[in-house]
């Protein structure tokens, strides 16, 4: 769903610098061949480099990391890896998902932080310029947003039950109350 923008704001990146290397983890054959046909479709398949069933090597390697929000996000920011959040989703699924969320903020981070810390790029803000942009200022500034959730790694290491707990006695909380 996100390769092309992905693949294209990578390729905005190598623009500004031909030194940069741009990895493309897969998780499994098949989506080693899905990602393999989307870099043929796109005449990529010099500039991006597949690895498979590394995800995690491949994280701790990049100086940033672009993905989708999920649990690989968690294990960014306790890898201590700048990161930007990317995701679209069908436009009558995003209507219903924006009714019923109960944040304000779709990355486990974010949502962890309180605050908006991690950048997410979703549905119309999420194009190959913007993304690009994001990542660009990661490679700059990453270290000032692993600094900003320091308390968040440190707290889930310390009581990570707890922390759990609050988190979501905070969301079902909000959810409960009229309004």
């Amino acid at each position: 769903q996100l390769g092309r923008t992905l693949i294209e704001a990578g390729r905005l990146l190598r623009g500004r610098d031909r030194h940069r290397q741009l990895l493309m983890p897969a998780a499994s054959d098949e989506r080693m061949s899905q990602c393999q046909a989307l870099l043929d479709e796109l005449g990529a398949g010099g500039e991006v480099q597949l690895v498979r069933r590394q995800s995690r090597e491949v994280m701790i390697a990049a100086d940033v990391v672009i993905l989708a929000p999920g649990t690989a996000t968690l294990e960014a920011m306790l890898l201590e890896r700048p990161m930007g959040i990317a995701d679209r989703v069908a436009p009558a699924s995003w209507a219903l998902m924006s009714r019923l969320a109960v944040t304000t903020h779709v990355g486990i981070p974010n949502i962890l932080a309180g605050r908006s810390v991690v950048p997410e790029l979703l549905q119309d803000a999420l194009t190959a310029p913007a993304l690009a942009l994001e990542a660009e200022t990661l490679l700059a500034e990453g270290d000032r947003q692993v600094a900003a959730l320091a308390g968040a790694r440190t707290a889930l290491a310390s009581d990570f039950d707890r922390e759990v707990g609050r988190c979501l006695g905070a969301l079902l909380g909000s959810a409960l109350r009229p309004g």
